[in-house]
């Protein structure tokens, strides 16, 4: 009977060991397949068991362990250091648990090097249940270390799910009338339903968190399109402006080749009484820049907004279209979707470039107090999965010159600063 519960037991422990190697390492070697890596836990199972029948000594037998999973390590993507410490967590997670369990039920013996003689049928099976907990506890916790957001039901089933079913394995093994062949199915079915619950659950937080994925790139993707949508309009506006100088340049050369000086002084003045009020169109010689810029101030002016612009930047700036247009477009977007409403209509918009720096500095007058989440700002709009993706797009573009990006509310003014290294 011990040996079948030790068998049944050691499946769920190594079951444990995965958990806790797949939360820390994460990634597997390239050249390993999942093949691999159940022939490597199949063979840590087989080898531990035969041990511990053979020769049952616990210093013997956590050696033999830890030689083991350091070997287990090697199906894993990581550095020598990350392996040792999944080891040594991994270890001290399972021997945490069996000491307060064996404490609990008197069951220690304090040579290490003598041979283990307690054989408590429910110690047997309650061991890896409180190791489970343990481990599932640890997953939860590396989550949120990681800025994963663990749902109130995961820690729920954390939580319950090993002390019920450690409770009904209690009750179940009181029952005098239960025959041995009925406490190895109960114990079968406690095992089964643990793993179950936790594989089926996290097979449903992973679709759920594919389906957002998914969500995200298809916002991208339409942010993308807007971003080369609105390059093209800007280019279409520089190719409307260069046409229209080349006609100023012939009137010009017109008015000159017939001497009348006082034609083409006359048009000169019209010329610039026209410059002045389209208020100069910005021209630092960077398409990206400049196309971005004199679009965004025509649509700001269309809503009767005022945008004040400061720029100073080289024309052959190292920066992608791209990401100009990513983050100065959704910038934009967001600072004339918060003012179009208010009374105060004006951005201010500084950039300019020293020491390999683009610094870029967007302020506006706002209304509502902005939402604000672990962190970062969110969408108050009602369908919050249309909306939200901006700062985000533009945090990701930002990253890709190791860039920061430092938001201040301070005086109802919304103030977005952000250094690229370029």
């Amino acid at each position: 009977m011990y040996e079948i519960l030790f068998l049944l037991s050691s499946v769920f422990q190594i079951y444990e060991f995965y958990l806790i190697m797949q939360s820390f390492l994460i990634s597997y070697q390239k050249s390993v397949n999942k093949y691999h890596v159940w022939l490597g836990y199949i063979l840590f199972y087989v080898l531990l068991v035969i041990e511990n029948f053979m020769v049952s000594i616990p210093v013997i037998n956590t050696f033999t362990a830890l030689i083991c999973l350091l070997l287990l390590t090697l199906l894993y993507e990581a550095s020598w250091r990350k392996r040792f410490l999944a080891v040594v967590l991994s270890f001290v997670t399972m021997f945490m648990a069996e000491s307060i369990l064996a404490g609990v039920f008197g069951y220690v013996d304090a040579d290490i090097f003598g041979v283990k003689e307690y054989y408590s049928y429910v110690v047997m099976v309650c061991l890896p249940i409180v190791q489970f907990f343990v481990v599932l506890l640890f997953r939860n916790i590396n989550k949120v270390r990681n800025k994963i957001e663990v749902p109130f039901t995961y820690w729920a089933v954390t939580i319950l799910l090993p002390i019920i079913t450690v409770y009904l394995y209690i009750q179940i093994s009181r029952q005098k009338s239960i025959s041995q062949i009925d406490l190895v199915c109960c114990t079968v079915v406690i095992f089964v339903i643990n793993i179950a619950v936790v594989f089926l659950y996290d097979l449903q937080v992973k679709a759920f968190m594919m389906k957002k994925e998914k969500e995200f790139l298809e916002l991208q993707n339409q942010s993308k399109e807007k971003q080369l949508a609105l390059m093209s309009d800007a280019s279409e506006s520089l190719k409307k402006q260069r046409h229209e100088f080349r006609n100023h340049l012939n009137s010009i050369s017109y008015y000159g080749s017939q001497k009348d000086w006082v034609g083409m002084s006359r048009y000169l003045h019209d010329i610039h009484v026209k410059m002045l009020e389209d208020e100069d169109m910005i021209d630092t010689g960077s398409a990206a820049f400049d196309g971005v810029l004199n679009y965004k101030r025509q649509e700001a002016k269309e809503q009767e907004i005022t945008m004040r612009i400061a720029i100073s930047i080289p024309k052959d700036i190292a920066i992608s279209p791209i990401h100009v247009t990513t983050v100065l477009g959704n910038l934009l977007d967001n600072s004339i979707e918060a003012v179009h409403s208010l009374k105060e209509k004006w951005i201010e918009v500084k950039i300019f470039f020293k020491c390999n720096r683009l610094n870029i500095q967007i302020c506006n007058p706002f209304c509502e107090q902005p939402i604000e989440e672990h962190g970062e700002y969110v969408t108050s709009k009602s369908e919050k999965s249309l909306h939200g993706y901006g700062l985000q797009n533009v945090k990701t573009a930002i990253e890709v010159y190791e860039g920061t990006m430092m938001i201040d509310t301070k005086n109802h003014i919304f103030a977005v600063r952000i250094t690229m290294f370029i």
